[in-house]
């Protein structure tokens, strides 16, 4: 009986330990799948917020690449910006105001933001009107903000000094962890930032401020004006998620759209010369009256505009748009150096009867591109020798280009009218064999670019020019 009864206990107590074992995995169950669930919230809000943060980087390079016209015309806008400034490639808008009162023009940039002194004006939300996209939100309903560098805001006048090109070089600088993200010729442009919910001790009650919206990290501040600004992990005291546009990408993008320009005009000023000096005629097998021969040339007609000489002519390497026919001229006989920057050398005016049509882009000339493209050409007396590439001659190419991308260090200063170009092309170009050309123009080995280049080459032949492809 007592054996009977002391079974029952053990019994018992056995049930219920069971049944506190059961509860208490039931309670560790339920608090991990809470706090996977909190996770997975967190983490679907951070995707959302790089999803958005992607489409507002690719706006942002659609609306700046496809930049053209003067203003009022083409995709060039505000439509109310005087001296028939044309908007360029490698520009980007100027921010949004978060305080705008007039309901039209919430979300559509501010007018100007290029002054040096203001570079307040260069920090808000992204301009989403302006872009021609719906009005971009993170998980948190809270908009995009902006941060632009001034080396490639849109420029507001014709006659500004500050030019943008392909020596055009970003300062905003970002960090991660204390290493920069961002060297010299790899600088941020534009970031974007998903400012997240608002922390402890921010106050997002109008006037919008950048500092109740983006947060601090150390020396980092994402609210400072021109940062440097930071990239982090998740934490109770930063939740801001930011993505940027390098200027080397930028550049690297433009460059093929800066190359069908050249050739467009190249070809137009090769038509104009085969027009000019046309072949002479077949002779014709039935006798006849002896024709009246041709004039004789004063000269030996080339088919290509001369190159300008950066290291002997100051003007090539200044911010200033000169005259048709005066400001970094083409220099006969050079076979070697830059792209001459007067109109009347790309349209034969004065040297064809009928001109080549000038097919430049306004914004070409206007923001100098002329400048960093390495040009060479074969034809007159001087410039007669074959260009070699890789090692193999090529007796069919009579002109060479090779477009630069981003500089490692400054090559010029963009922001004066000076600018002061660097005459070392060893900043333009990439590839070692191509670095002495300015200094012997003369010399015809070039090579391919490498694959780690970001200089794009174009050959032409009888006024058609493309680009040489690369073996990677």
């Amino acid at each position: 009986m007592v054996g009977n009864c002391a079974a029952r206990r053990l019994a018992q107590q056995g049930a219920a330990l069971l049944l506190l074992l059961m509860l208490l995995v039931l309670a560790c169950s339920t608090f991990a799948l809470s706090a996977l669930r909190g996770r997975d919230a967190e983490l679907l809000r951070r995707e959302h917020n790089a999803r958005i943060l992607a489409q507002a980087r690719q706006a942002l390079l659609a609306w700046s690449l496809s930049r053209d016209g003067t203003a009022g015309l083409g995709h060039c806008s505000p439509t109310s910006s005087p001296n028939g400034r044309a908007c360029s490639p490698l520009e980007l808008p100027c921010p949004a105001n978060p305080n705008e009162s007039a309901i039209n023009s919430i979300g559509t940039s501010i007018t100007s933001c290029n002054s040096a002194a203001n570079p307040a004006s260069r920090q808000g939300w992204l301009p989403w009107k302006t872009l021609g996209i719906p009005k971009l939100l993170d998980a948190y309903g809270e908009p995009l903000w902006y941060s632009v560098d001034r080396g490639f805001v849109v420029r507001t006048q014709d006659t500004e000094a500050r030019k943008i090109n392909l020596d055009s070089q970003a300062s905003l600088r970002v960090f991660q962890n204390g290493v920069e993200l961002t060297a010299t010729g790899d600088g941020a442009a534009a970031i974007l930032f998903a400012p997240g919910p608002a922390l402890a001790g921010q106050n997002r009650l109008a006037p919008y401020q950048a500092a109740q919206f983006l947060d601090a990290a150390g020396i980092y501040n994402n609210a400072q004006v021109g940062g440097p600004y930071i990239t982090a992990a998740l934490a109770s005291d930063f939740n801001d998620q930011l993505l940027f546009i390098r200027d080397r990408e930028l550049i690297e993008l433009a460059q093929p759209r800066l190359g069908v320009a050249i050739a467009s005009q190249l070809q137009s000023y090769w038509e104009a010369f085969q027009i000019a000096n046309p072949p002479a005629p077949s002779a014709s097998p039935v006798p006849s009256a002896a024709p009246t021969p041709p004039p004789v040339p004063t000269a030996i007609p080339e088919a290509y505009p001369y190159p300008a000489n950066m290291l002997g002519d100051a003007t090539c390497r200044d911010n200033v748009v000169y005259a048709a026919n005066t400001g970094c001229r083409s220099q006969a006989d050079l076979c070697a150096g830059i792209l001459p920057r007067a109109a009347n050398d790309w349209t034969g005016q004065g040297r064809f009867a009928t001109p080549a049509i000038n097919r430049l882009p306004v914004w070409f000339r206007q923001n100098i591109w002329h400048r960093a493209v390495f040009y060479a050409v074969k034809q007159g007396i001087h410039c007669t020798a074959d260009f070699v590439l890789d090692g193999v001659a090529e007796p069919d190419i009579d002109a060479l280009l090779i477009l630069p991308g981003a500089s490692q260090s400054a090559r010029a200063d963009n922001t004066q009218l000076a600018a002061n170009a660097s005459l070392d092309l060893a900043l333009y170009l990439d590839d070692a064999a191509h670095q002495d050309k300015w200094l012997q123009p003369q010399a015809r080995e070039f090579v391919t670019p490498a694959c780690t280049s970001n200089d794009l080459m174009l050959v032409c032949r009888q006024g058609v020019c493309s680009e040489r492809t690369r073996l990677c």
